[in-house]
């Protein structure tokens, strides 16, 4: 599942609220990402018998290849 958060440009409603709601991954614009790492942890959750990952992202979440 992937949730969009609000917050372009600032990352902590998106941290707190993936925090608060156990989100897998959370992404926020302060911290460029890196879409094989996501993979690995989506293939690493699968692996481990998970049959979803919860995905927190900002409006305004970036990856390092567009940073």
């Amino acid at each position: 599942f992937i949730v969009e958060v609000m917050g372009h440009k600032v990352g902590w409603l998106t941290l707190n609220a993936g925090m608060a709601s156990g989100a897998d991954i959370i992404l926020i614009p302060e911290i460029p990402y890196s879409i094989d790492s996501i993979i690995n942890k989506i293939d690493e959750r699968i692996q481990n018998g998970s049959r979803f990952t919860i995905l927190a992202v900002a409006e305004g979440a970036i990856s390092k290849e567009d940073a």
